[in-house]
């Protein structure tokens, strides 16, 4: 299972790594993991690994239903949201190309699907 979300957590460590280490970018002590993924015991485990020693990683329980408490605050006092938009952003790109990855005897469909 490492191997099939190796490329993305290595990714995703690599991006964290271009941020910390911009001109841009200074007096960061912790680093949040939020959202879905954020479950991952692999990515936990990987980020801690690779940044523990420079941030405190705070990982808030049921990661998954941050944005929804959020939302439900938002909905209960609009007033509570003073920011709507972040200093900084990043893009995200897909890769739609079919990947064949080798899985033990089988092979995983890696192919982005649209809903």
């Amino acid at each position: 299972m490492k191997r099939l979300f190796h490329p993305t957590v290595e990714k995703i460590k690599s991006t964290i790594g271009d941020v910390l280490n911009s001109p841009d970018v200074k007096g960061i002590h912790y680093l949040f993991l939020v959202g879905g993924f954020a479950e991952s015991p692999i990515l936990q485990h990987e980020i801690r690994r690779a940044f523990s020693s420079i941030l405190k990683v705070i990982i808030p329980q049921d990661v998954s239903l941050t944005i929804l408490k959020g939302a439900v605050l938002f909905g209960l006092d609009p007033t509570i949201v003073n920011v709507r938009r972040s200093r900084l952003t990043y893009g995200v790109s897909v890769l739609n190309r079919y990947i064949v990855v080798d899985c033990g005897g089988g092979t995983v469909d890696m192919t982005v699907h649209e809903l």
